[in-house]
């Protein structure tokens, strides 16, 4: 039996941990256990893993470190992170392999463990991710990179940028490209099991739903003026459900705010039952490159209203025959969007019903066939360390 460590230290339900745990629960548990180490033991609590052996260990708090992105105390973050790993790997049954699925900046300490004792790693990757050096060497020496097929782009780019330093433009080229084509390196796409399939929204009175973090960065303030906007000609009912980072130095979002017929839902464990009750969703994040909650929302036949930016969803799903769209960053656009669908509850019927046709090809089963494969076959030797840096500098 395999026996994963997954590293998670990262504070709040990010999409990709909603991923890796339906990824996980399609494992084997016959032929894989994990063992979870979390700064955020509540994203974990109720995943569902009652057949397979999951044993958490909470991440201790490191006041001191947690801000830390940059020069000398980011560098002694990482290495506190990796020696708590070394010490988590001491005391437990035999580790096969070491899991990062925040990307590889934040992952770093799994490098730095494996530099010491050659262990195998795994890293799955979500978002776009920072083009340095340090990234770009994680990447070569990573020895299974899954990535979301949206972001490859993104990936070469990172590879590239670090081969670049010591090759030819033509060489590194053809050395990156060769990487991710070999048998190292697979794409998947998101998915959503059968076990937690959305249910299915009410289609009796218009309703928005919003669910994100309270980050700024996620747009909650832009639905909440245009909502302040609406109240006065067009009042919408809404469900808003927000996480609030517990430990990060990023702005967040004065939440909850007074606002006539919304519902504030803070941290909620029951977000498919408020979901439900709603029928309209709303994206204020630019740039997603996937969207968990976008695609949650099309597998309750919700009608959902997106940025028009170029994002994944943009171009999977048509402005007016499953979705309806606004200009990014345009309140006036959003209120145009939501007063459309407001005032139209068969529009909203029929464009929930029509994404819901595009959500059906996104199972979990075969979104994530190569990742439960890989996990569930015999692990490997850990890759050679072929290309040794020099003075990375993050």
């Amino acid at each position: 039996m395999n026996h994963y460590l997954i590293f998670d230290p990262v504070e709040f339900l990010g999409d990709s941990k909603v991923a890796i745990k339906e990824a996980l629960l399609l494992s084997n548990p016959s032929k894989s256990k994990y063992t979870i180490l979390t700064a955020h033991r509540s994203s974990w609590a109720d995943s569902g893993f009652c057949n397979h052996q999951v044993n958490l260990i909470s991440i201790p708090t490191f006041a001191d470190l947690t801000h830390n992105e940059n020069g000398v105390g980011y560098r002694l973050k990482q290495v506190t992170y990796a020696l708590l790993i070394l010490f988590v790997w001491l005391r437990h049954e035999k580790i096969t392999a070491l899991i990062g699925h925040s990307g590889p900046s934040v992952d770093l300490p799994l490098y730095i463990t494996k530099k010491i004792i050659n262990i195998p790693v795994i890293q799955m990757i979500h978002t776009p991710i920072e083009k340095s050096y340090c990234v770009g060497y994680c990447l070569t020496i990573a020895d299974r990179v899954y990535y979301l097929e949206s972001v490859k782009p993104c990936v070469y780019l990172v590879i590239n940028h670090y081969l670049r330093r010591t090759l030819s433009a033509v060489d590194a080229h053809t050395q990156s490209h060769d990487l991710m084509l070999g048998g190292r390196y697979r794409c998947f796409q998101n998915g959503i099991s059968k076990e937690h399939w959305p249910t299915r929204a009410q289609y009796d009175y218009p309703t928005l739903f919003w669910n994100d973090s309270a980050l700024k960065c996620n747009g909650l303030d832009l639905l909440t003026k245009a909502a302040k906007e609406l109240e006065q000609f067009d009042p919408f009912a809404a469900n808003i459900c927000f996480t609030r980072p517990i430990d990060t130095s990023l702005p967040t979002c004065d939440t909850p705010k007074l606002l006539p017929h919304v519902q504030w839902h803070q941290n909620p464990t029951n977000v498919d039952e408020i979901r439900c009750q709603s029928n309209i969703f709303v994206s204020t994040s630019p740039k997603e490159y996937f969207g968990f909650d976008t695609l949650e929302a099309i597998a309750a036949g919700m009608c959902v209203i997106i940025p028009q930016d170029g994002a994944y969803w943009d171009q999977a799903l048509t402005d007016g025959v499953n979705c309806l769209k606004y200009k990014p960053g345009c309140t006036d656009s959003l209120i145009k969007a939501i007063s459309i669908a407001n005032q139209d509850l068969e529009l909203v019927v029929r464009l929930g019903d029509e994404g819901l046709k595009i959500a059906k090809q996104h199972q979990a089963s075969n979104s994530y066939r190569a990742i439960v494969c890989g996990l569930d076959k015999p692990m490997f030797t850990p890759a050679p360390f072929l290309l040794i840096p020099t003075n990375e500098t993050r």
